[in-house]
């Protein structure tokens, strides 16, 4: 392409300015019959092949460009010389290329001539085209005005011939339908790359590695609404192709490219993707780990030692959807999660005793990206209503006045019981009394221990609450955790309507 061979070296042999102050279709043919021409005078007796390249206006092809171009080589077509014009890309003695440039009134089209192997401009012609209504039209898309379809400057790039991007750097480009943009990208290894895209489009990404077939990522909708971001560690001696599509062949349009890269410390590089390389964290983890998941199959293992048992708790932060696994030092599963933290983070609590454990970081679904890690442990504090683990040693809730729990444990349940003396509608609620995000779960049960309702999130937060109308008598609820976070007290209450 002819962006790859700036700069150029300028050999202008022929430079006319053409000029035409009533442009119609029959005078842009008559114009590009004079470039033709021109060509035909200066290599028709060449035994040569040339081929056509995009002429842009502000980095991206208008109709006017795409026809100018197609004229000129189907004249060069129809005049039968030893010039020959050919479609495959890249295989060419010269490329026929240009620019239009809007100035006021005119458009100015400047047509060259490439000789490909000495990346030496042949020819030059400045055509000058008066900006009447029919010329002002040829220069956006024919979609009413939008030059969003327009192909770009870097058109026709493939998996062959990516585009080489700066590490970093932003790239405006364009989707037409059916496209595939490929972009070429390199930076020093154990260094964290960052690609994604910015626009109103639903754009997918892929990520390989040059000279390999196999996929090393892909992503749809990581990035900022319906954009694709991928993150990945670069290894050394290795350059890496991102392709960037549409969703769906009706997502056309400009977008921007964008690369950067982040260094990563010691502590957060690679090895740690078994539990024997596992990396040894010390609780509490100041600021978190920072790390990343770069391929589809990398996990990441760290170990801690506990001196003394209590509240475990392990969470992620960032935008890549991770699973958080603990394992005890045998290598069992203590516990898994996927989405109990923020948005697709994960998150898990578990009262363990003292020992060695691992904690397993992966991605869900195959992505790729930086992740933050953060763990503590709290002692475990036991309450007046203890031990209240079976109905059978539920603890009486007057009405209408609320008792604060406090679970001991990731296992531990508490049953408390309240009488109704009048049918009517009761509300039963359980928050946390100091962090809103403490997961509770209530189960109400009738006198004979049999479960009438339930409910997880109806209240504050992550908080249960449930509302509903009863008869007279004796009735339980069960409380316990899905997710004991720091903060593990609570408040139950039942109230009448």
């Amino acid at each position: 392409m002819v962006k790859r061979l700036t700069p150029l070296i300028l050999a202008v042999l022929l430079c006319p300015v053409l000029s035409a102050q009533h442009q119609n279709l029959a005078d842009l043919d008559a114009e590009t019959a004079k470039i033709v021409l021109q060509i035909q005078n200066a290599l028709g007796n060449q035994e040569k092949t040339i081929e056509g390249s995009v002429f842009t206006l502000d980095g991206f092809e208008p109709p006017l460009g795409n026809y100018w171009k197609l004229n000129i080589l189907d004249g060069i077509t129809k005049r039968q010389g030893k010039l020959k014009v050919i479609t495959t890309a890249n295989q060419s003695n010269f490329i026929l290329v240009g620019e239009i440039v809007s100035l006021g009134e005119t458009a100015r089209v400047y047509t060259r001539v490439v000789d490909r192997a000495a990346a030496v401009v042949l020819y030059s012609w400045t055509s000058d085209l008066a900006k009447t209504d029919f010329v002002a039209g040829l220069l956006v898309s024919t979609g009413g005005g939008d030059t969003d379809s327009a192909r770009d400057a870097w058109e026709d790039d493939s998996r062959e011939r990516p585009l080489s991007v700066a590490v970093p750097s932003i790239t405006r480009r364009t989707l037409t339908r059916g496209d595939q943009d490929w972009f070429l990208i390199s930076s020093p290894e154990g260094e964290l790359i960052t690609a994604e895209t910015t626009s109103d489009l639903d754009t997918m990404m892929e990520l390989y590695a040059k000279g390999e077939s196999r996929r090393l990522s892909s992503n749809d909708d990581n990035g900022g609404s319906e954009n694709a971001r991928i993150s990945f560690t670069a290894e050394a001696g290795k350059e890496y192709i991102l392709m960037v599509k549409g969703y769906s062949n009706s997502d056309i349009g400009r977008y921007e490219f964008h690369v950067s890269s982040t260094e990563l410390s010691d502590r957060d590089r690679e090895p740690n993707e078994t539990l024997e390389t596992a990396s040894a964290l010390i609780l509490p983890l100041d600021g978190g780990v920072n790390a990343i998941i770069t391929g589809r199959d990398d996990t990441d293992w760290y170990s801690i030692n506990l001196e003394n048992g209590g509240m475990f708790s392990a969470w992620t932060t960032g935008n890549l959807d991770t699973v958080l696994d603990l394992y005890g030092a045998d290598g069992a599963l203590i516990v898994s999660d996927d989405d109990s933290g923020e948005r697709d983070n994960a998150k898990i609590s578990r009262s363990i005793g003292a020992g060695r454990y691992y904690i397993r970081v992966k991605s869900y679904g195959g992505g790729t990206g930086a992740y933050n890690l953060f763990a503590g442990i709290t002692g475990l504090v036991s309450d007046a209503y203890e031990n209240d683990n079976q109905r059978g040693a539920a603890k009486e809730l007057p009405l209408d006045q609320g008792q604060e729990h406090t679970f001991t444990g990731g296992d531990d349940v508490d049953w408390v019981y309240f009488t109704v003396v009048a049918a009517g509608p009761y509300h039963i609620s359980c928050r946390g009394v100091r962090n809103t995000g403490l997961d509770t779960f209530i189960g109400l049960y009738d006198g004979e221990g049999s479960q009438i309702d339930e409910d997880d999130d109806g209240g504050e937060g992550y908080g249960s609450a449930l509302t509903r109308r009863l008869e007279p008598g004796k009735y339980y609820v069960r409380i316990h955790c899905l997710d004991a976070a720091d903060g593990n007290n609570y408040t139950i209450r039942v109230t009448g309507r």
